[in-house]
């Protein structure tokens, strides 16, 4: 055998061998690699993902417009700002002795806020606060509000909670305390509805407990014991005489604060 084919050979030897040498370096590498990435993959799949944070977003699925009934869409009512005095003291007529005529009879809340005086709805007025609004959610302060005509709070097809069972709508009494010697109205921090008004709430599943995820809370409940003014007592000849404190106090049949409503 000449010396030229015994070269060849051993150069062909050596090739295989510096290419199987590199394919090793290569797998060892590779193996290296993966075996220090592996806590990293172990870690992302084990860590679960953080719970969303108490008032910010959606904790139930949301209805889609188009799964809403149709009396949760605006009904295209007179906007509750346009129904407000511009002498600064923010007070809002509503109904037939309104002076804005376009809020003699039906008016809707259709902001996230007001901050308002003495709301007054006379006969014949409607002022509705509906669930497309309280998705916001709507919060109303004022001084307080006379109800001859109708306070609205949802509707019976469209309940306050249809697109979201965690919906607030929250009426807050502000100003300053007010001396009444023979007793303040009940408008005065108060809602005081008077002969023939109407105050009417509808909710989907009362207050909702804010957990995640949200458990409905009491719907309604009875007055376990009369309450209003303390002249109506039984030298009045009412039968079912209010009792002290019930003048400030409810006294309810079922537990609504908490974590029960």
């Amino acid at each position: 055998m000449s010396l030229f084919t015994r070269a060849n050979r051993t150069d062909r030897a050596s090739k295989v061998q510096a290419r199987a040498s590199r394919r090793a370096v290569f797998w060892v590498g590779l193996m290296l690699l993966l075996i220090a990435l592996s806590p990293m993959v172990v870690n992302l799949k084990a860590a679960p993902p953080p719970p969303p944070l108490l008032g910010f977003g959606p904790r139930t699925p949301l209805l889609q417009a188009g799964d809403l009934p149709p009396a949760c869409a605006n009904p295209g009512y007179t906007s509750l700002s346009k129904c407000i005095d511009k002498t600064g003291k923010n007070d809002v007529e509503i109904g037939a002795n309104a002076r804005n005529t376009f809020c003699k009879t039906n008016v809707v809340a259709d902001e996230a806020s007001y901050n308002l005086g003495q709301v007054t709805i006379g006969a014949g007025g409607l002022l509705l606060l509906p669930d497309q609004t309280a998705q916001v959610p709507v919060n109303i302060k004022t001084t307080g509000m006379s109800v001859t005509g109708t306070l609205k709070i949802g509707d019976p097809a469209c309940p306050i909670g249809t697109t979201n069972p965690t919906t607030r709508v929250t009426i807050t009494f502000s100003g300053k305390e007010k001396d009444c010697p023979n007793g303040c109205a009940g408008s005065v921090k108060g809602i005081q509805v008077e002969k023939n008004g109407s105050l009417i709430m509808y909710g989907l599943k009362g207050v909702t407990i804010p957990t995640v995820p949200p458990v409905p809370g009491v719907s309604w409940t009875y007055l376990s014991t009369p309450a209003g003014p303390t002249s109506y007592n039984s030298a009045a000849g009412v039968l079912s005489p209010v009792p002290a404190g019930g003048n400030t106090t409810l006294q309810l049949a079922s537990d609504v604060t908490g974590p029960n409503g």
